[in-house]
């Protein structure tokens, strides 16, 4: 499975891309609590796990694809980032979509590791 680093997102949405839509697969109150991202950022939606896990195959791929529209990301170019906690969530997130024919990329080390890339950055 594919895996990008919390550097290497924030250089490809500081260059402006806008191909780049992470989903959030931490249950809501986890996202409330800790957000990657403010909630009004289009790119960044949340999906729980625990949500993708009971949703129909064919609506796993509608989700996305919504979640593109919104984002106004082209989904031929679309870069799917999954991400949770520390990256086991997202790791099985990815497996799912795997599973009806997405492309993802697991985001390296999760939430605890985009923290880490954030405070390391403030220090430099």
């Amino acid at each position: 499975m594919k895996e990008i680093s919390s550097r290497e997102i924030k250089e490809l949405l500081s260059q402006g891309k806008k191909n780049v839509l992470i989903v959030d697969v931490r249950e809501k109150d986890e996202v409330k609590d800790l957000p990657l991202f403010p909630p009004e950022t289009s790119y960044y939606k949340n999906l729980p796990l625990s949500v993708l896990r009971v949703l129909p195959r064919e609506e796993i791929r509608a989700r996305m694809e919504e979640f593109l529209v919104h984002a106004g990301v082209s989904s031929e170019q679309a870069r799917i980032v999954l991400s949770c906690r520390s990256g086991g969530r997202s790791g099985q997130a990815q497996t799912l979509c795997a599973s009806v024919g997405l492309e993802t990329e697991n985001l390296e080390g999760g939430y605890l590791a985009w923290q880490e890339e954030k405070e390391n950055e403030a220090a430099r």
